[in-house]
């Protein structure tokens, strides 16, 4: 806006064009100063953003225009997930900012180790991100400090400095027929002389189906 004015002070034209600054808005000149010829004077409105990171809730005060100048100015280390787009206008904005920031994560899969630093929340993420794929039969186990998670889900929530296992392990079934053996069953019977035997009925072996499992 260009205006005209007989004003000898910034504040003095200020008040002239009723406008009030609050406690965190910036201006481009000290509102004390005397003005000159075609001055310019910039005023930058403070905005209050809410903000979440890493799962903590805060609200962050800015007179920056767009997502980017709050993510410069809560200075995030490298590689940190926004879910906002960074060229979005914060007037824009009426969904709360999301920051997750890169935790390292020792990764084991089939005795190899490497350490990586990801954004993921659950072990699925990590697995996906990482190109790591596993089925059912694959073990997963997930140790923090001291303790340790045999067979976790891929659902688990991951924690800074945790150690994922996956162990590939194959499986192998087949089916077999196996001999079910007879019992023999004695009965006395007083027909018989003492020391003499009778076979009434002959047994006869049985046969049952198993599938058999194998893990590797």
């Amino acid at each position: 806006e260009e205006v005209s004015t007989r004003a000898a002070t910034v504040s003095e034209l200020l008040n002239q064009q009723e406008i009030t600054l609050a406690e965190r808005d910036e201006i481009s000149a000290a509102p004390e100063s005397g003005l000159s010829d075609n001055q310019q004077i910039d005023i930058k409105r403070n905005k209050s953003v809410e903000v979440t990171i890493d799962g903590t809730e805060r609200v962050v005060h800015t007179t920056g225009m767009t997502v980017a100048d709050v993510v410069n100015q809560l200075n995030l280390d490298k590689g940190s997930e926004v879910s906002l787009d960074e060229d979005m206008q914060l007037t824009a904005v009426s969904d709360e900012l999301e920051v997750i920031t890169p935790k390292d994560v020792k990764l084991i899969v089939n005795d190899k180790k490497k350490t990586v630093a990801s954004t993921a929340s659950t072990i699925k993420e990590l697995l996906a991100e990482q190109k790591i794929k596993v089925d059912d039969n694959d073990e997963i186990n997930v140790k923090v400090d001291d303790k340790k998670d045999k067979n976790v889900k891929a659902s688990v929530a991951i924690e800074a400095g945790a150690e994922v296992e996956v162990i590939d392990v194959s499986v192998k079934t087949w089916d077999e027929t196996r001999d079910i053996d007879f019992d023999t069953k004695e009965v006395k019977d007083d027909s018989l002389e003492k020391g003499e035997t009778e076979v009434e009925t002959t047994g006869e072996k049985g046969e049952r189906e198993l599938t058999l499992r194998q893990e590797t």
